[in-house]
């Protein structure tokens, strides 16, 4: 656990306040993207008033269709139809936040222009904010939205343009009402594929054109559900067999390195890159006897590296993460041995409608709730988000879903 130095102190009470003011009203996340463009509805309350009144889900509530004109004779009485209230129900999720201060920090002072209130209060809205944008993401793209699925192993198709297009034919002429305000989201390398397109004569066709004019975001949070590391290559003095299991995180060029040599009885240790050897992890054990290591370099890893601490600040992977077991062959490793695989990834892109989505969360119960620690004589704090996370079975303004999943190949990892 990370403390914080005698550089910045809390006070709780007054922290809890800040914090709530951050999140007054509607605009504590604004500065995400996917509020900007209008795609996520926010509501900063839930059903009961009460803090303590959480409950088990959220009822999200809209108006049904009232259906179509009717031919009738002249003379015919016409049958009124209802226009009816309906709901969704949605489950409340909990996601927290938890930091440590120590005696000195808690009586150090302020720092000039922003207090440590300030400061842990806006680190807070900002964590509270990709929370947000991650898990609203991860609910448009599961399963329920409209899909147009074109991945192949063996004839790989990136997204493009005509992908584009062809896939909001999905939403008939509501598509054709909300024309351009409909929002492209895709992963980073997905983007990369848009602004190599070229036309006939080999000319960039620009990110604008290749996205069929749709506004575009572009975020990792996007699944890569179904992608696989390829085969691993080994190179060095007589090798044991290391193979791979998982879904990458990225598009990693992933390295395993022997850095000391021994029988795989905790005497040999290896460390992982995820960029062809750029920047590596700390170092860790083979298992004893050989065996699996989750390449985690992050601060919650399993495993500790037998040399330094956990980082807290990891580059390698996703914030430490990769995604990526890796299982040792029992046997004699090599200070010359090196893994090499690449990241094989089948990526989902998202077509969106704006107010498709919708992220209702309780502010009254965001506070600063404090604990001690005696051996280490600190303060411990922590921050409790309740959510829902939510995507329309069918969108407000139309008849089907305001999401479209486009689920494809992008180019290898080089």
């Amino acid at each position: 656990m990370a403390a914080s130095t005698k550089a910045n102190y809390i006070i709780p009470e007054i922290l809890t306040n800040v914090v709530r003011g951050v999140f007054s009203g509607n605009n504590a996340f604004i500065d995400s993207a996917l509020v900007a463009n209008g795609l996520v509805n926010i509501n900063d309350s839930f059903d009961e008033s009460d803090k303590n009144k959480i409950g088990n889900e959220v009822t999200v509530p809209y108006f049904g269709t009232i259906g179509e004109f009717e031919d009738r004779a002249d003379g015919t009485p016409a049958t009124p139809k209802a226009l009816a209230a309906t709901n969704e129900k949605s489950a409340i999720a909990m996601a927290t936040l938890g930091f440590e201060i120590t005696r000195w920090a808690n009586n150090n002072g302020s720092t000039p222009g922003r207090t440590p209130e300030q400061e842990a209060a806006e680190q807070i809205r900002v964590a509270a904010r990709r929370k947000m944008d991650s898990s609203i993401i991860a609910k448009a793209a599961a399963t329920g939205a409209l899909l147009n699925d074109v991945y192949s192993a063996t004839s790989p198709r990136k997204l493009d343009r005509d992908l584009i297009i062809d896939s909001g034919v999905q939403w008939g002429d509501d598509g054709e009402k909300v024309g351009d305000n409909v929002v492209l989201l895709c992963h980073s390398k997905a983007a990369n594929d848009l602004d190599k397109q070229t036309d006939a004569s080999g000319r960039a066709l620009g990110r604008e054109t290749a996205a069929a004019n749709k506004k575009m975001i572009v975020s990792d949070s996007l699944p890569l559900t179904g992608s696989s590391m390829s085969a691993v290559t080994a190179t060095g003095t007589t090798p044991p067999t290391v193979t791979l299991a998982g879904t990458p995180l990225g598009p990693y060029k992933l390295q395993i390195d022997v850095v000391t040599g021994g029988a795989s009885d905790s005497t040999a240790t290896v460390r992982f890159s995820t960029d062809g050897g750029q920047n590596w992890s700390g170092t860790y054990a083979i298992p004893t006897g050989g065996g699996a290591l989750a390449l985690d370099d992050s601060f919650t890893a399993t495993a500790t590296p037998i040399t330094g601490a956990k980082s807290v600040d990891s580059i390698v992977g996703k914030n430490g993460r990769t995604g990526i077991t890796a299982t040792f062959a029992n046997g004699t490793y090599n200070a010359d041995n090196l893994y090499s695989a690449t990241a094989v990834l089948k990526a989902t892109s998202l077509l969106v409608r704006p107010g498709a989505l919708t992220f209702w969360y309780n502010r009254a119960a965001l506070e600063f709730l404090p604990d001690s620690d005696p051996s280490n004589d600190s303060k411990l704090g922590w921050m409790h988000l309740y959510y829902v996370a939510h995507r329309y079975r069918r969108h407000p303004d139309g008849t089907l879903p305001g999401v479209i999943r486009l689920v494809h190949n992008v180019s290898p990892v080089v």
